[in-house]
């Protein structure tokens, strides 16, 4: 079981920015899967 996913940016988990969206905000929270970007300075705990 994935709890984590640390990428440095948001093509470290697909080119397609659309997909890459509905993973982080549809998909991984479904999954309680913790999603950070250290570039964009993306964090799902962190998001409201």
């Amino acid at each position: 079981m994935v709890s984590s996913l640390i990428v440095k940016d948001m093509s470290g988990i697909g080119r397609n920015y659309i997909e890459v969206e509905k993973l982080a905000d549809y998909i991984f929270p479904m999954y309680n899967v913790r999603f950070i970007a250290l570039n964009y300075g993306v964090d799902s705990e962190k998001r409201g």
